[in-house]
């Protein structure tokens, strides 16, 4: 049914049903609602009909204007009468019917309800230990999202006209995506978190500490010996793991530069950059 919907709005020798009755379409908590409630609707249009019999009262016959008559008003018709509550009747099985329909508006959305639940999910990744994170996993995130935005706006309607109302599907739209576009934005800070301060600091404090350990003198045999051992260490091992974690940090970044959501400020790369410069120390005294 609601594929039927979709492509029935999106088909051009289907005619335009007559609507004069416009719905909106909200979120509200993990679901997608009606802005009115069809229940109030019915019973608003329902009452239409009471002040059509209400504003029937004392309306002056026709033929007065002609020739004055004992009798100066049409017969009065009270909303007990039998024709009203036949009217009445019929007219509110008619909205209902109308209204059970226009529900169905809601399966359109069915595939994209998932957004509205994602927000928890999302904080849980973020806020895991980073040492659980990796690129693939954040960048798979990002394009999901991203390829939902753009299945909204290509695919799904501006407007859904069914029978007597019309459902209004842009602003909603709008919402769902906005929603993405704020997940999106989740990840992208908190990769920059972990970029600018986690992973550079790390870094820097490692290189540090490697620097400070070779730069200690050697007063005895045993020192010097612990020395030259500290060093091939670093050579043969430290070296390496070194510059695996600052390509790594390197890979990161250029995650974060390939999406335009993100704007690398310039003091954000300074511990980068200091990272880079402690790097370049150890290569060159090892």
């Amino acid at each position: 049914m609601p594929n039927e919907i979709i492509e029935r709005e999106y088909d051009a020798d289907t005619p335009f049903e007559d609507n004069f009755i416009s719905l909106k379409l909200i979120i509200d908590g993990q679901g997608i609602i009606f802005a009115d409630k069809p229940e109030l609707v019915l019973e608003q249009l329902v009452s239409i009909i009471g002040l059509i019999v209400k504003q029937s009262q004392n309306l002056p016959r026709p033929e007065n204007t002609i020739a004055r008559s004992d009798k100066m008003h049409l017969w009065p018709v009270g909303e007990d009468d039998e024709i009203v509550q036949i009217a009445t009747s019929k007219i509110s099985e008619t909205i209902k019917e109308n209204l059970d329909t226009v529900k169905l508006a809601l399966e359109v959305y069915n595939d994209y309800l998932f957004i509205l639940k994602e927000e928890e999910r999302i904080d849980q990744l973020i806020k895991a230990d980073s040492k659980t994170f990796g690129r693939e996993k954040f960048q798979a995130e990002i394009d999901m999202y991203e390829e939902t935005i753009s299945k909204i706006r290509n695919e799904m309607p501006f407007e859904i006209r069914m029978n007597m109302f019309l459902v209004q599907c842009k602003d909603i739209n709008t919402q769902l995506c906005d929603k993405c576009e704020e997940l999106i934005t989740k990840i992208l800070n908190r990769i920059g978190d972990f970029v600018f301060h986690e992973l550079s600091s790390q870094i820097s404090g490692n290189v540090k500490q490697i620097k400070d350990d070779l730069a200690s003198k050697a007063n005895t045999s045993e020192l010097l010996v612990g020395f030259e051992a500290k060093l091939e260490e670093v050579k043969n091992s430290e070296k390496k793991r070194l510059m695996e974690e600052y390509n790594d940090l390197i890979a990161w970044l250029m995650l974060l530069n390939d999406n335009p959501r993100f704007k690398i400020q310039e003091d954000q790369m300074k511990p980068v950059v200091q990272a880079f410069v402690w790097v370049d120390e150890i290569v060159g005294i090892v």
